[in-house]
């Protein structure tokens, strides 16, 4: 960081509150301003405004400037009446309501008269916003308490705005690394990555240690009766906002008032009540038990009347839930090497005297079509028996399905104090700390799954005015989060914990992939081992300052970051196999073996964010708003405190010789991040019914720990393990014999050429996003309102990471890419000399650094874009009836999605990207959802209010809730030759794109309703082929017959299969009793919710079965099929809850 920058800023920073006054706007209070006029339209001048909240009794006072403008920066969400007089004029009393961070603009018309007659006038909060160019939504407090939450998840209500979608392919917690990847709340807003977004409470920043939303294990963000409300902004918000280049949840506790008011409640499931899940029926299973209670309460009041309020909330949660798996696993006639072809026919059976290698046999002599090694048949122990059928149409594999109990504690707790000082000075504070325990099988039943994940953090907030024009909001906050996984603590199956299994004697059991089975991860200590913990220190200081008919903002950030991470991994090491039947014979195409543990050591990541902004609100006429601000945000350079970073300089750099850098950046690319954001909001018929609004933003993505740690922690010198190649796929001397897996694999005291490095992009550039959105929004009735807009963004030089960029480079050859002929002549790592005698030289056809085994990669170069229409019709509360539709037809398209590992999501089958061609990857987000519907309802059913005694509780206070969302599928990519080589790439973690077959329908939407769960049509995925015989005699290897080009890369384009739909109903039945003996507000619920009310089955994509070709072309048992629900089956919670 430029020193003289840093101090400028951190003076800016400092010396806000001397010369300015703060607003509190950008985080959770509401600003109104507005215009006071008599009916001639002139402006009246040094009119008295003074705001009042009813809850509290605090008032807030300002007057009116000689433009007759005025302006409240800070007033807290809730219900108002506000109070204007002037000298001559009647006084006007009007009761608003105001909402989470929300820019009210509220003219007031005064009437002659005397100033001791007062007019009252009640006014609905607006359904428009003439103040804004923002596109944003409120969700409020009465919708989180009262809607039918699965979960009481308040923070999922954010996806029934326009533009917000959940990510379906986000990895589950049981995935090997999930919570590396965060294991929070996780949305893309406005099309944008789930890491770009920020989330606020009380101010401040809350994301996680992956910079994902918050949340538990499940996901899930407890506290519902703590919120008062959160708003989501999904584009172009002002400069206020900072460290987010997508969207901004911005929530607000609830607040004590001067009445004691509280709740305690408890809400319980059974599976008893519940639907079966569909593949309970479908595998013969019993229904899965379900227990789970959530319980708790929560108190607010005064301890001071009119000064001092507290408000505390506790909840907790006890869960023991049955979750059906379903896994791919040898059939009984492979264990006994009869393998079939394609169709199911078996393969020709071997001589009854045929010799296998040593330690082999023929199990079934005159039916094995292959041997079956004998310590192979060993690890058949940790491929249980299939129960639930063959997969067809080879039978190579079956399905075994079980249920396996997902253990999950959870508390957590929030409390809340506002105090006023004076009519000039209020303070509040706040504190939260969640924890929570997930213990759940593993995906073949071995062994317990275990994380921990925790959270904490406090705010304290002090706002000074120092006149009706001059305010200052100066706020500090820490944020905490942490996780601790893939935990083992106990065995299931005695052999996961059998020393003899191991590749060493201290060791247990490898992990071992093997296409068309479901990956077995391992024994205890298998998993991959990630502790994570997340430190955040901010402070913010806000100011406004009102000069004419402009509303002037400006303020400055300090954000301390630290980031720490103990990551042994797999600390049993893990063997790839290419095929079936070479996993029979023990031969392995890739192993690594396990790391040395004594040298691992914690990482600690520290970076610091300063920013300062400068924001004009413009009311430029009485009917058009101007919106003008600049932002400026910078990073320094993240470090290490023990100076472990060692990256390669370039990607063909000999580690044996180096140097290697001790720095993640040689130049820092956030020196130059300013902000531009410029916006309108136009009443174009002057009687506020109506706004027009536009705008567009400039906005920083900032190279945070979160996007370079992992893979510094995971790569040589830090962390060292070996990585061999099987010697039947490589000419390097050493290698891996058939029959060495697991105890003859050469892996101790690995050479640089058998280790894994890591290189980060030495040329960073600035990863920006441009953010710009068109609407209209039309007042109907008073409570009725559409909003339909244009909103779409472009993000520049976004990350993305790989596994391995070191590859053989293929040559471009008539507009397709092509690796050498025959397969596997590119060279291998330390079999070759150096491929160049040209420093940083990439040569075509060879491999690109033959001194190491692999690179991890961080490179700054992908692109995304965002177009969507967006409408909404929302009715306010009225008649007892409140209704919020929100529809989006949007399209994200980018050449990678995840910022944080090169398989962010559940549906990258690879952590490997074709970086030298983007065009190849340039397809739909994995997180795209082309078409989305939410609708909710709540009603209060009219009953008459004449109707008294016995017959008059019974009909009283019952009302209906309701949640439905419609939306297409995600998008998935087939691919194949994972865990085998076909192409000759010569890489880690090799892949190959198959080719489509043209005019072919590649889904069957109506699987799994029909009986079959075939949802994938393998016939529409080949082997690439040549264009035509002379292509094929020049440049494809001829182990394959002609048109078949197995080092040809296809032409199937990324996500370019759309998983099923998702069409989900909840409903509720609440029946509310009125208690006026015990006090006038206290209120007995009972509720009965229902979560997928018409119990249908919403397949999710077949994300374990999206191999569609092994490592020898061959087809993938199973490829394409379904195995699991996007929603549970229907789920029904009954719930007692008390209020006063």
């Amino acid at each position: 960081m430029n020193p003289k920058i840093f101090k400028m800023m951190l003076g800016v920073l400092l010396l806000g509150p001397v010369f300015s006054a703060p607003l509190k706007a950008q985080v959770a209070g509401a600003a109104v301003t507005g215009t006071v006029t008599d009916s001639s339209g002139g402006v009246i001048a040094n009119a008295q405004i003074a705001a009042k909240n009813g809850a509290t009794s605090l008032a807030t006072t300002t007057t009116s400037n000689s433009d007759g403008f005025y302006n409240f920066p800070n007033l807290l969400p809730g219900d108002y009446q506000f109070t204007v007089t002037a000298p001559g004029f009647t006084t006007k009393v009007l009761s608003i309501t105001l909402t989470v961070g929300a820019k009210r603009s509220l003219d007031v018309g005064m009437a002659v008269g005397q100033s001791q007659q007062t007019v009252q006038v009640t006014e609905e909060a607006p359904t428009i916003q003439l103040a804004s160019s923002t596109i944003s939504g409120v969700v409020e407090g009465s919708e989180v308490r009262e809607l039918p939450l699965n979960g009481r998840d308040w923070a999922s209500l954010a996806t029934l705005q326009p533009g917000v979608v959940s990510v379906r392919t986000h990895e589950s917690v049981t995935q090997v690394g999930s919570h590396a990847r965060g294991l929070g709340m996780q949305l893309s807003i406005g099309g944008n990555r789930p890491q770009q977004n920020t989330y606020r409470l009380n101010g401040v920043i809350i994301n996680d240690y992956s910079n994902a939303g918050p949340g538990s294990v499940l996901g899930q963000n407890l506290g519902v009766d703590a919120i008062q409300e959160f708003s989501v902004l999904t584009s172009n918000y002002t400069s206020e906002y900072g460290f987010t280049s997508g969207g901004v949840v911005n929530a607000i506790s609830r607040s004590g008032t001067n009445q004691i008011h509280g709740s305690a409640y408890e809400f319980l499931r059974n599976s008893a009540l519940d639907a079966a899940d569909f593949f309970e029926n479908a595998n013969s299973l019993p229904k899965a038990a379900f227990r789970r209670n959530q319980f708790g309460g929560s108190a607010g009041g005064p301890i001071w009347k009119d000064k001092i309020f507290i408000f505390g909330d506790y909840e907790g949660l006890r869960q023991s839930k049955g979750i059906t798996h379903v896994a791919n696993v040898p059939s009984p006639n492979a264990r006994n090497g009869i393998l079939n072809d394609a169709t199911g026919n078996p393969l020709p059976a071997l001589p009854s005297n045929f010799a296998c290698p040593a330690g082999s046999t023929l199990p079934v002599p005159g039916q094995s079509n292959t041997c079956v090694d004998g310590t192979i048949a060993k690890f058949f122990t940790f491929y249980p028996v299939f129960n639930a059928g063959l997969i067809g149409p080879s039978n190579n594999t079956g399905r075994y399905a079980f249920s396996g109990a997902q253990v999950v504690p959870e508390n957590y707790y929030t409390t809340r104090a506002d105090l006023k000082f004076s009519d000039k000075d209020t303070l509040n504070g706040s504190w939260y700390y969640d924890r929570s325990t997930f213990t759940q099988p593993d995906g073949t039943n071995q062994v317990l799954d275990q994380f921990v994940v925790g959270r904490q953090g406090f705010s304290a907030e002090e706002t000074h005015i120092f006149s009706p024009g001059l305010a200052n909001a100066t706020r500090f906050g820490y944020n905490r989060s942490y996780a601790d996984g893939q935990l083992t603590p106990a065995a299931i199956n005695p052999a996961a914990k059998d020393l003899s299994f191991g590749i060493s004697q201290s060791l247990f059991a490898p992990r071992i992939n093997v296409p068309g089975l479901t990956a077995f991860r391992g024994g205890l200590n298998g998993q991959s081992v990630q502790n994570y913990l997340l430190q955040t220190y901010q402070i913010y200081d806000d100011a406004v300052r009102n000069i004419g008919k402009h509303n002037v903002k400006f303020g400055g950030t300090l954000i301390i970051y630290h980031l720490n991470l103990f990551a042994p991994f797999i600390e049993d090491g893990t063997a790839s196999f290419a095929s079936m039947s070479d996993f029979l014979n023990n031969i392995p195409h890739n192993v690594t073996g396990p790391p040395d543990l004594s040298a691992v050591k914690t990482h600690h990541n520290h970076t610091s964010v300063i920013a300062g902004y400068v924001q004009d609100d413009w009311k430029m006429r009485p009917s058009l708003t101007l919106n003008l601000g600049l932002r400026y945000e910078m990073e320094s350079i993240p470090t290490e405190t023990n100076g472990l970073v060692a990256n390669m300089p370039t990607i063909t750099t000999d580690p044996n010789v180096g140097p290697f850098n001790k720095f993640y950046f040689s130049h820092n690319p956030t020196n130059k991040n300013f902000e531009p954001r410029i916006g309108f909001a136009w009443d174009p018929f002057h009687n506020g019914k109506t706004a027009v609004r536009g705008g567009f933003g400039l906005f920083d993505s900032l190279p945070l720990p979160y996007e370079l740690v992992i893979n510094n922690a995971q790569t040589s010198p830090f962390h060292v393990n070996a990585i061999v190649t099987g010697c039947q796929f490589t000419s390097n001397p050493t290698c891996a014999p058939q029959g060495s897996f697991p105890h003859a694999l050469p892996l101790t005291n690995p050479p640089a050429s058998a280790q894994t490095w890591n290189y980060v992009d030495t040329n960073i550039r600035r990863n920006y996003i441009y953010q710009y959105n068109l609407s209209v929004q039309r007042q109907f009735t008073g409570t009725l309102s559409l909003t339909v807009a244009y909103s779409g963004s472009r993000g520049i030089h976004n990350p993305f990471q790989l596994d391995d960029i070191n590859t053989v480079y293929p040559t471009l050859t008539q507009g397709r890419w092509l690796f050498p002929n025959p397969v596997g002549s590119g060279c291998v790592p330390g079999a070759c000399g150096k491929v160049s005698s040209t420093t940083n030289a990439i040569v075509p056809g060879q491999l690109i650094n033959a001194n190491v085994a692999q690179i991890q990669t961080t490179l700054w170069s992908s692109m995304s874009y965002y177009n969507s229409l967006q409408a909404q019709v929302e009715k306010r509360l009225s008649h007892g009836l409140q209704v919020l539709s929100s529809f989006t037809w949007s399209n994200t398209i980018d050449t990678s999605s995840g910022s944080f590992a090169g398989d962010n999501f559940a549906s990258n089958l690879s952590a490997i990207t074709p970086w030298w061609d983007l065009r190849i990857v340039r397809g739909l987000a994995d997180f795209n959802v082309r078409r989305n519907l939410t609708v909710n309802v709540l009603w209060d059913l009219p009953a008459s209010k004449s109707l008294s005694g016995i017959v008059g509780v019974i009909a009283k206070g019952w009302q209906l809730g309701g949640i439905v969302q419609a939306s297409s599928g995600v998008p998935v990519w087939a691919l194949s030759g994972i865990g085998g080589d076909p192409m000759g790439q010569l890489n880690s973690a090799p892949i190959a794109i198959p080719d489509r077959v043209s005019g072919c329908a590649l889904t069957n939407p109506s699987s799994g309703r029909h009986g079959s769960l075939q949802y994938i049509n393998p016939a529409c995925f080949v082997n690439a082929q040549a264009p035509d015989q002379n292509f094929y005699n020049v440049h494809c290897d001829k182990s394959f017959a002609f048109p078949t080009c197995i080092n040809l890369l296809g032409n199937l384009g990324r996500n370019t299969v759309i998983g099923p739909g998702l069409v989900n109903v909840d409903f509720s039945v609440v029946k509310n009793t009125k208690v006026p003996k015990i006090s006038e507000n206290f209120n007995v619920q009972f509720r009965t919710e229902f979560f997928n009310v018409f119990n249908r089955a919403n397949f999710a994509p077949p994300l374990d079965n999206l191999q569609s070709l092994d490592g020898s072309g061959a087809p993938v048992s199973g490829f394409g099929q379904l195995t699991s629900l996007q929603v549970p089956s229907r789920e029904i919670q009954f719930a007692l809850k008390f209020t006063w």
